[in-house]
C-alpha cells in the first residue's frame, strides 16, 4: 500500500493523499486499487481505463481484502430508507458531542445504521441551532463533522470513550452503502476526513489510524484531489497518533509531499516535532532517510522550508528553532544545545521565551547558570516574546537569589500582570516562599488561587503537596487535605503523588494519616493511577526502604533481604521497562549507602551484587549505557565512596568521562563494572564533586591535581558545568591532603578567574577546614583575609 501510494504521488500531484497510517495486517497489506485506475479516475468523466484482463481479477480480490474485515451490508430498497428519520438517527450524536460526553456518543454511534444510509445531497452550509431539527443523513454527519473541531485533546481530558467513538465512527462510515450515494459522492468528503483525521491526533488515538487510513482508500477512487489542509491533517495524525512506531513512513510521507510540491510550512513543522520527539527516545527507528542524528534531519527540513519559499532563512520560523533546540537538547545536552541556540541568535534567529524556556530549565537543573542567564538575556523582558515569569523566579530560586525574585513578582505576586497568572509561576513563587519561611502566605496563596478559578493540575498539586511534606508531621494532615481538594477538582491523583503521600506516612509512622490515605485511594480510585508493578514495588518494596531509613528500624538486615527478594521478582529479565529498573535498583543502592555506610566491606558487597543483578539483563544494560549513562555513574560512585573503593572511582573516570586508558588495574580485576558509554559525555556536578571528594579522603595530592588540572581545563573552556559547591569541595580535598598553598590558590586564582564568587558556605569551609587540619595561620594571610570577608573578584557574569 505504502510504495503503491508512493508511485502514485510522483506522478500525479493530484494524487497525492496521506500516506497509510501503518501497515494492515497480512490478511490485507494490498489493500488498494491499480495506480492507473486511480489516476484515470482524475479525469473530467472518471471512466476506469481498461484493466488487463490478467490483473482484473488480483484488483478485484485485493478490494474484496481491504473490505473483508467489514461487516456485510443490508439490502435496502427505496422502502427501506423511509423509516429512517434523519433527526432521529444523528440528535442523540450531536447532543451527546455538544455535551462533551464520549460514552454517550459512543452509544450513539453505535445505534446508526450506517448500513442503510444513503449520502448523496449537497449538506447545509450553516452550522445548525441546537433546536434545529436534521432533515437528511449528510446534514446530520456535516454537523458531527463541524463538532469533531471541538473534541477535546488527551491532555484535557483522557477517557478512553473518545477513543472508542472514534473508531466506531469511522468503522460506521465505512459501512455506508452503495456506489452512487455512498460517502465519497457525498459533497466535499474529505473535509469530513480533515476534521475526523484532527481528532485521531488530538486523542493520540492510535486505534482509530487503521480505519481511518481505509477511509481515505475509500474516498480516492471518485474523489483524488486532497486539499493540502486534509494532508496536514492526516500527516498530524500519523505523527501523534503513531508517535516513533510511524516514524519512518511518516520521513516517506514529507519526502513526497516535497517532491510534489504539495508540502507546507504546518507540515514541515509536524515532522520536525516529531524528529525533536524522536531524539528523547531511545526505541526510535533510525533506520530512515536522515538515521539517528535527530538535529542534522531538523536541520534539513529548516533548508527545505527556505527553498520552497516558506521562510527568508534557516532560523526564521519560531516553531522549527524550537524543534532543533529540542533536538539537540536530547541528543547532545543542555550545554551543547546552549552553544547551538547562542550560534543561532547570533546568525538572527527568531528566538522567544516561549522556545527558551525549556532549555533554560534543563540548565538550571544541572546548576549551568552562567549558560542560563545568557539565554534569558537572548529575549527583551519588555517585549511580547519574552519568557514567562515562572522560568525567571525559578532562575533566581536555583541560584539563591530569593529576596530578588520577591522584588521581581511581589510577595503576593501583584508585580505580576493578571493575565500572565498560571500555575507554573505560583508553582516557582512558592519554593522561594518556603526558602524564606513565608509558609503561611503559601498557604494563603493557594486559597486565592483557587477562588480565581485558575486553570490547575496534578503537577501543581504535587509541587504543592512537595512542599507542604517538607514541614514535617505537623503539616501531613493538610498535605492530605490538598489530595483530597484535587480529587473534589477532577484531578487523578497521579503516581507521583500517590508515592510521595505514602513515604511520608512511613517516614512519620503516622497510623492516623495511613489510614485517611488508604480510605481516600480506595473511595476514589487513586491507587489505580499506578500501574501493577509501581503498586508492587511501593507497597513491597519502597515501604520496607523508607523505613530502612528510619532511626527506631530493626532488623534492617532482614528488611533489606526481604525487599531485594521483592525487587528481583519485579524486574526479572524482559518482564520490566529498562527505566523502572534502573529507577527502583538505584534507589535499593541508596538505601544500602544508608545502612552499611560505616561498614564498607558489607556496603561493596551487597553494591556489587545490586548492580551484578540490574546490568543481568542486556537491554537495561544497554538502555542504561546509552540514555542514563552518567546518572547511573553519579549512583553507584556515591556509594563506592563509602565503600573507599578509590580504585573504581578514578578507573570508571578514566574510562567512562575522560575516554581514557584506566590509571589502574581495578576494571580489568573485577570486569562487571565496566561500561560502554557512546559518545563524549558531560558530568554532572554531583559526579564531578564524588570524585574529588573521594580523592580528598583516601587518594593523593598528585591524583587530585591530575584531577583538577581536568576539571579546569573543561570549566575554563565552557565544556562542562561548575558552581560554587564544586570549588567547595575542591578546597576541602586540598585541606584534607595537607595542601594549604592549593586551597590558597582555588581561593584567590582559580575562583575569580572563573567569574564565581564566594558564598558563606564557600567562606565558612574554608576557614573551618583551614583550622580542622592545623593551617589557622593561613587565615592571618592579608590576601586569604581580605577574599574571605570582602571578595575582590569580579561581578559574576
Amino acid at each position: 500500500m505504502c510504495n503503491q501510494l508512493i508511485r502514485l504521488a510522483r506522478t500525479s500531484a493530484h494524487a497525492v493523499l496521506a500516506m497509510p497510517l501503518r501497515r494492515l495486517h497480512a490478511s490485507h497489506r494490498l489493500l488498494t486499487t491499480s495506480a492507473s485506475r486511480l489516476a484515470a479516475a482524475a479525469t473530467e468523466r472518471r471512466v476506469p481505463r481498461p484493466v488487463d484482463s490478467r490483473r482484473r481479477s488480483s484488483v478485484a480480490s485485493n478490494l474484496h481484502a481491504k473490505v473483508s474485515n467489514v461487516p456485510p451490508r443490508l439490502a435496502s430498497t427505496p422502502a427501506a430508507h423511509a423509516h429512517l428519520d434523519p433527526n432521529m438517527i444523528w440528535s442523540p450524536l450531536v447532543t451527546a458531542l455538544r455535551e462533551k460526553n464520549p460514552a454517550r456518543a459512543l452509544s450513539a454511534v453505535e445505534k446508526i445504521p450506517f448500513d442503510e444510509l444513503a449520502l448523496s445531497r449537497p449538506p447545509r452550509r450553516a452550522r445548525l441551532g441546537r433546536s434545529s431539527a436534521i432533515t437528511n443523513h449528510d446534514e446530520g454527519l456535516d454537523e458531527v463533522a463541524r463538532l469533531l473541531d471541538d473534541v477535546p485533546s488527551v491532555k484535557k481530558d483522557s477517557r478512553q470513550a473518545w477513543n472508542a467513538m472514534l473508531v466506531a465512527l469511522l468503522n460506521g462510515l465505512l459501512r455506508t452503502r452503495g456506489k452512487s450515494d455512498s460517502l465519497p459522492h457525498a459533497s466535499k468528503p474529505w473535509i469530513l476526513v480533515g476534521r475526523l483525521a484532527w481528532a485521531v491526533a488530538a486523542r493520540k488515538a492510535t486505534v482509530a489510524l487503521d480505519p481511518l487510513q481505509q477511509l481515505v482508500d475509500m474516498i480516492v477512487p471518485v474523489t483524488p484531489k486532497v486539499p493540502n489542509q486534509t494532508l496536514e491533517s492526516l500527516l498530524m495524525a500519523h505523527a501523534k497518533a503513531g508517535g516513533m512506531e510511524r516514524l519512518q513512513e511518516t520521513e516517506r510521507m514529507y519526502r513526497e509531499f516535497v517532491a510534489t510540491n504539495r508540502v507546507t510550512l504546518k507540515m514541515s513543522g509536524i515532522v520536525a516535532n516529531l524528529l525533536a520527539d524522536a531524539a528523547a527516545h531511545p526505541d526510535a527507528p533510525t533506520d530512515g532517510r536522515w538515521g539517528k542524528d535527530r538535529v542534522a534531519a531538523v536541520r534539513a527540513i529548516m533548508d527545505d522550508a527556505v527553498r520552497l519559499g516558506f521562510i527568508p532563512s534557516p532560523f526564521a520560523n519560531d516553531f522549527l528553532n524550537g524543534s532543533l533546540i529540542r533536538a539537540a537538547t536530547w541528543q547532545n545536552g543542555p550545554l551543547a544545545a546552549a552553544q547551538v541556540t547562542m550560534v543561532m541568535a547570533d546568525e538572527g534567529a527568531s528566538l522567544s521565551g516561549k522556545t527558551l524556556s525549556s532549555l533554560v530549565m534543563k540548565l538550571v537543573e544541572i546548576q549551568c547558570f552562567d549558560q542560563a542567564n545568557e539565554l534569558l538575556a537572548l529575549v527583551d523582558p519588555q517585549s511580547n516574546e519574552r519568557f514567562p515569569f515562572s522560568v525567571y523566579v525559578h532562575v533566581l530560586c536555583a541560584t539563591r537569589k530569593y529576596q530578588e525574585a520577591i522584588d521581581l513578582v511581589g510577595p503576593r505576586l501583584e508585580k505580576v500582570p493578571r493575565a500572565d497568572h498560571d500555575w507554573q509561576l505560583y508553582t516557582a513563587h512558592f519554593e522561594v516562599l518556603y526558602a524564606l519561611g513565608q509558609f503561611q502566605l503559601m498557604f494563603d496563596l493557594h486559597d486565592d488561587v483557587i477562588q480565581s478559578g485558575m486553570p490547575l493540575g496534578p503537577r501543581y498539586y504535587l509541587n504543592l503537596i512537595v512542599q507542604t511534606t517538607r514541614l514535617g508531621q505537623p503539616a501531613l494532615d493538610r498535605a492530605l487535605a490538598y489530595a483530597e481538594e484535587m480529587i473534589q477538582l477532577g484531578f487523578p491523583l497521579d503516581t507521583a503523588t500517590v508515592l510521595k503521600l505514602r513515604r511520608e506516612v512511613v517516614l512519620h509512622n503516622d497510623k492516623i494519616a495511613k489510614s485517611r490515605l488508604e480510605a481516600l485511594l480506595a473511595a476514589h480510585g487513586g491507587a489505580g493511577t499506578l500501574s501493577h508493578g509501581q503498586r508492587r514495588y511501593s507497597e513491597k518494596v519502597g515501604v520496607v526502604l523508607f523505613a530502612c531509613r528510619r532511626a527506631d528500624t530493626r532488623d534492617r538486615d532482614q528488611k533489606l533481604l526481604r525487599a531485594r527478594a521483592n525487587l528481583e521478582a519485579l524486574t526479572q529479565v524482559g518482564t520490566c521497562p529498562p527505566r523502572l529498573a534502573r529507577r527502583w535498583w538505584g534507589q535499593f543502592m541508596e538505601t544500602l549507602t544508608f545502612v552499611y555506610r560505616d561498614d564498607p566491606a558489607r556496603l561493596f558487597c551487597e553494591l556489587r551484587s545490586a548492580h551484578v543483578r540490574l546490568f543481568s539483563d542486556p537491554s537495561r544494560r544497554d538502555y542504561i549505557e546509552r540514555h542514563e549513562a552518567i546518572f547511573y555513574l553519579t549512583q553507584i560512585m556515591k556509594p563506592l565512596s563509602y565503600a573507599r573503593r578509590l580504585d573504581l572511582v578514578l578507573a570508571l573516570w578514566d574510562t567512562c568521562i575522560l575516554r581514557l586508558p584506566s590509571r589502574n588495574e581495578a576494571l580489568v580485576q573485577d570486569p562487571v563494572w565496566q561500561m560502554r558509554i557512546p559518545g563524549v559525555p558531560t558530568p554532572n556536578m554531583p559526579l564531578m564533586c564524588i570524585v574529588l571528594d573521594t580523592v580528598g579522603r583516601f587518594g593523593d595530592l598528585a591524583t587530585l591535581l591530575d584531577v583538577e588540572a581536568t576539571l579546569l581545563k573543561r570549566i575554563d573552556g565552557r565544556t562542562w558545568p561548575a558552581d560554587e559547591n564544586l570549588f567547595t569541595t575542591l578546597i576541602e580535598a586540598h585541606f584534607r591532603l595537607k595542601d594549604p598553598s592549593g586551597a590558597r590558590r582555588i581561593l584567590l586564582d582559580v575562583l575569580p578567574r572563573s567569574h564565581f564568587d564566594s558564598e558563606a558556605k564557600l567562606r565558612d569551609t574554608f576557614v573551618s577546614q583551614a583550622r580542622l587540619h592545623g593551617f589557622s595561620v593561613l587565615l592571618k594571610d592579608h590576601a586569604v583575609r581580605s577574599a574571605i570577608y570582602s571578595g575582590p573578584w569580579p561581578t559574576p557574569r
